[in-house]
């Protein structure tokens, strides 16, 4: 008989270990990690269970938890980094408050049911406080959410619309030609054409500039080296030839 039981005992121990090791890895299985916070498989489970949802809910919904447990604890860090804290008077009344509210003040009946949850008071305390912060930051979120509303962007930038427009700006590139010994314009003018005419076969504006150029940009191919505004072109008629010009296009020879 003894040499039957052995074996008997060894299998069972088998057939019982498997399934509780499975779950052991299960709860434990870490979900999320902030910081030096982890959120494991169990802690959404009993977040779950506490608001009796079925085995299908808990399957549609476990990411939902998930991702609220990462927010949550983001807040609480953010919280912490800004340097604040919960009062710990304001702490102690928002216990009490939870106290009469749930349990209707009867202390016993709050333990024996932290007791069913395994958790202890300083493990509520703690968790009541994080909630607090929790709602603290999103409180924060939707303010800022609701001063800088599209609305609100809308109308600042119909309000100062002034303040958004941008001049219209070019870069300009010159060839100029001066007059030598009183020789007349037409001179000039057939000395433009010819310029004109050598850019049209392929001769580069820069290259013509360093070439013929007579304005104190010759050494830069002409090049004003700036953008430049309608303002900031005194001379009236090269203001208006300048910025009728599309870009690459060379104008022709003007006075």
């Amino acid at each position: 008989m003894i040499a039957f039981r052995f074996p008997v005992i060894s299998l069972l121990a088998v057939v019982f270990l498997v399934p509780l090791r499975a779950e052991l890895v299960e709860i434990n299985r870490v979900m999320a990690k902030v910081e030096d916070r982890i959120v494991t498989q169990g802690e959404i489970d009993k977040a779950m269970n506490l608001l009796n949802f079925t085995d299908a809910e808990k399957s549609d919904r476990s990411k939902e938890f998930v991702d609220g447990k990462i927010d949550r604890l983001l807040a609480i860090r953010a919280f912490r980094e800004k340097g604040m804290i919960i009062p710990e008077s304001y702490l102690e009344n928002e216990y009490n408050k939870h106290l009469i509210r749930e349990f209707n003040g009867d202390r016993k009946l709050f333990r024996d049911v932290l007791r069913s949850r395994n958790q202890s008071q300083l493990e509520f305390r703690k968790d009541l406080e994080e909630e607090l912060i929790h709602g603290h930051m999103l409180n924060t979120r939707r303010r800022s959410r609701e001063e800088v509303s599209p609305e609100k962007v809308e109308q600042y930038y119909r309000d100062n619309r002034s303040q958004f427009l941008t001049e219209e700006k070019i870069r300009l590139r010159e060839i100029v030609f001066s007059q030598i010994a009183g020789e007349p314009e037409t001179v000039l003018i057939q000395q433009a054409q010819e310029v004109i005419a050598q850019i049209k076969v392929g001769v580069t504006f820069e290259e013509l500039a360093m070439k013929h150029g007579q304005s104190p940009y010759k050494s830069k191919g002409g090049d004003w080296g700036v953008m430049v505004a309608k303002r900031e072109i005194r001379n009236e008629i090269l203001r208006e030839k300048a910025f009728a010009l599309d870009e690459g296009e060379v104008s022709e020879p003007f006075v």
